[in-house]
């Protein structure tokens, strides 16, 4: 009888992006040695890959759900282990797609037995999902649903610094139920060049846009943004009137100053108006020291942690009263995530000033606040590579140091997706 020959698999092997994927590779020897590896290519042709060592059971398999890695890019037992552990071949970049196409991972599993290889393939847009260009009334972006007849609740879901159409999240955020447009609100034609001065009446638009849709239910309408789009999803949340529910990943309950292209450019002002008038903010506090480093970061691509400069410019209490947004006037329930050991800024006390001021307004509808201790600043979909530290280029050019343990940020990734997603349905 012949001795059966390796081979790997991913059950199942073709998945939403956002769903659970076992891994096993059989037909090695008991007590093997068994190296996993996992690969796949994301942003600008940069590969990401990652490894496990393992010793195959008494039958002869490895199961990453039950086998703890010996050695690799990540260690002990984790059955998602492979796929947030990878890390980027040639450059520290965070991962990030922006991209709703279909995303292939090519696993691998090798031994004295032998090498065996397949594919699993990560899909964000479930059979049936449409995408719709955001346009007119300068309105630039994506927008994803079923088209089945059925109104279903509207996401708008805005980014943060780095200016990107959040295709991959909408798209995802469509296969669940829902109907999600991924807007830009500046660094495109058309829309303010800075990250200064930005009409809140342009996400007015795109609510409007989303609420006349057939796809959407007007009166269920939700606000989802990330870091400076948190702090932008309760500012949208507290003006207008139609957005029911809010949700802020790394947000921030205080308004903070825009942000120049220019990196020497000593200017401040106000990132947001409203009726023709800036909002009141809170000016972040650079030292010499840290603007040297900044600046010479973004000629070296050093990860720069700016958290102290927002911490030191908090201490201006009378700045930050005045800043902080009327969180109270949003009709509706409000999520807040954050994460303990965020490097860019202090979201878990931002997002703590907004849940103080809710409560402290007797905010008639539900508030949850989720810090995770040993997360840092990036949140987005689950078992997606966690192991860079570093953001791509804000608009000052440096890189950004984003912190967090990578385990705990992808512990933090699954929980608070999971969280989302419960939100959404219930409110």
């Amino acid at each position: 009888m012949a001795e059966p020959s390796p081979k790997i698999e991913a059950c199942p092997h073709r998945a939403l992006a956002d769903e659970p994927v076992a891994l096993k590779a059989s037909g090695f020897s008991p007590g093997e040695k068994v190296t996993l590896r996992a690969r796949t290519e994301a942003g600008s042709g940069v590969r990401w890959e990652s490894s496990a060592v393992f010793k195959a059971g008494p039958d002869g398999t490895v199961d990453p759900g039950r086998d703890a890695s010996e050695k690799g890019t990540y260690e002990g037992v984790d059955p998602t282990g492979l796929f947030w552990s990878m890390r980027p071949a040639d450059k520290e970049i965070h991962f990030v797609r922006s991209s709703s196409d279909p995303q292939v991972i090519v696993l691998e599993a090798s031994g004295g037995s032998g090498t065996a290889s397949s594919e699993l393939e990560l899909v964000y847009r479930a059979e049936g999902i449409g995408r719709t260009p955001l346009e007119g009334n300068g309105l630039q972006g994506a927008f994803y649903a079923r088209a089945d007849g059925t109104p279903r609740p509207g996401v708008l879901l805005l980014h943060g610094t780095i200016a990107r159409v959040m295709e991959d999240t909408a798209s995802v955020l469509a296969s669940h139920g829902f109907a999600a447009a991924a807007p830009l609100y500046y660094g495109a034609e058309g829309l303010p060049p800075e990250y200064m001065r930005i009409p809140l009446e342009h996400l007015g638009t795109a609510l409007e846009w989303m609420a006349a849709r057939p796809e959407v239910d007007a009166d269920r309408l939700v606000v989802m943004g990330v870091s400076r789009g948190g702090e932008l999803a309760m500012l949208v949340g507290s003006r207008f009137p139609e957005v029911k529910a809010v949700v802020s990943l790394a947000g921030s309950g205080v308004v903070f100053n825009g942000l120049p292209a220019n990196p020497r450019d000593s200017r401040t002002d106000s990132p947001w108006t409203f009726e023709g008038k800036p909002l009141p903010y809170v000016e972040r506090k650079d030292t010499p020291g840290f603007t040297f480093k900044a600046i010479m970061g973004g000629f070296t691509g050093k990860p720069l942690a700016t958290l102290p400069t927002y911490v030191n410019g908090m201490k201006e209490t009378a700045a930050v009263e005045r800043a902080t947004i009327e969180v109270e006037k949003i009709g509706g329930p409000v999520l807040l995530v954050s994460g303990g050991r965020d490097h860019v800024w202090p979201s878990s006390r931002l997002s703590e000033i907004a849940a103080e001021r809710l409560e402290a307004s007797h905010h008639p509808y539900p508030v949850k606040h989720l810090d995770f201790a040993g997360a840092g600043h990036a949140f987005g979909l689950p078992y997606h590579p966690t192991t860079s530290g570093r953001g791509k280029p804000s608009p000052q050019g440096m890189g950004l140091d984003f912190g967090g343990n990578p385990k705990e940020n992808a512990r933090a990734n699954l929980e608070a997706w999971r969280a989302v997603l419960d939100f959404l349905e219930k409110n």
